[in-house]
């Protein structure tokens, strides 16, 4: 028994339903039943009852759920108490940002800029995250937060939403579709794409395999793991992908040709840390949203999130 899966039985509790659990949570519906059915069989009993008119609670997964509730909120709270023993011991401030200037596009400066200038007393240190892994970093404590792309793929940070900006299609200088300008998802959809070293949720959206409806990455592709690896993969293999529209801007690449994408959803920036996190936390999220508020026209085509 592990401290997931109570925070997932207990979501079932609250929400009354797996579909709703996943979706407070964010997360897929399987995860969420694979973690019942493993308490289930190291229980040895029956937690959810489950028929075609949805799930019924047994009295032992009520038991469970009362006591899941507290065990997490207790964990919660012992976290939250030695971060805050931290913060009283130090000044520094551990923030990720998603291939470094890229992940926040041309809002980073002046985010880092406003913290300095409203806490110049905090040493604001910065570490370049993988796509591959957004969250362990913050979630294991390496980190007290990071500027990330949705979507994350996990539900246990806290995730503040700054700013939205247009995905394009990224490919090769000898792609056929090198020579376009611009180009609907749906004409994209039958390509071979970019394999990448990332969970499933987030290959799933920038390969458009949500949009497929199936994986259609090249098998005999190594999967990249950075901006530069797969700017070098695309100007030697026939292969594309969905990235931000950053990209094109701020990292060009010669071999890679940058085509606007209409039909696609838009990319989100967000800032996302541990739940209950340290104030001087707090105080740097809410400092990165007023900062995008007011700057949001340095991003070509961005707008605020809803």
């Amino acid at each position: 028994m592990n401290l997931r899966q109570l925070a997932y039985l207990a979501a079932v509790g609250r929400e009354r339903g797996i579909r709703a659990a996943a979706r407070a949570l964010h997360i897929s519906q399987p995860q969420i039943s694979q973690a019942v059915r493993s308490l289930e069989e190291e229980l040895g009993v029956e937690l959810i009852r489950r028929s075609p008119r949805g799930i019924e609670i047994t009295p032992e997964g009520e038991e469970l759920i009362a006591r899941a509730e507290d065990i997490v909120a207790r964990v919660e709270d012992a976290a939250q108490a030695v971060r805050e023993m931290r913060g009283r011991a130090g000044s520094t401030l551990r923030v990720g940002v998603l291939a470094g200037a890229l992940g926040a596009a041309e809002l980073l400066p002046p985010i880092l800029a406003d913290h300095r200038a409203a806490h110049p007393d905090v040493d604001l240190r910065l570490e370049d995250l993988a796509f591959c892994d957004q969250v362990s970093p913050v979630l294991d404590g390496r980190l007290d937060a990071a500027i990330v792309r949705l979507p994350l793929g996990s539900s246990e940070v806290e995730v503040m939403p700054l700013a939205v900006e247009p995905r394009v299609a990224m490919v090769g200088a000898g792609h056929e579709l090198a020579g376009e300008s611009s180009i609907d998802i749906e004409q994209i959809l039958d390509f071979p794409t970019l394999p990448l070293d990332s969970s499933v949720e987030w290959s799933d959206y920038w390969q458009l395999n949500d949009f497929r409806g199936g994986a259609n990455w090249d098998p005999e592709m190594p999967p990249i793991r950075t901006v530069p690896e797969a700017q070098l993969a695309l100007a030697t293999r026939d292969l594309l992908i969905t990235s931000p529209a950053a990209i094109g801007r701020l990292a060009p690449n010669p071999l890679v040709r940058v085509l606007q994408l209409t039909g696609a959803s838009d990319s989100t920036i967000a800032v996302v840390h541990r739940r209950r996190p340290d104030p001087a936390v707090r105080r740097f999220a809410a400092i990165a949203q007023a900062t995008a508020e007011r700057e949001i026209g340095l991003i070509p085509g961005g707008y605020l999130p809803a």
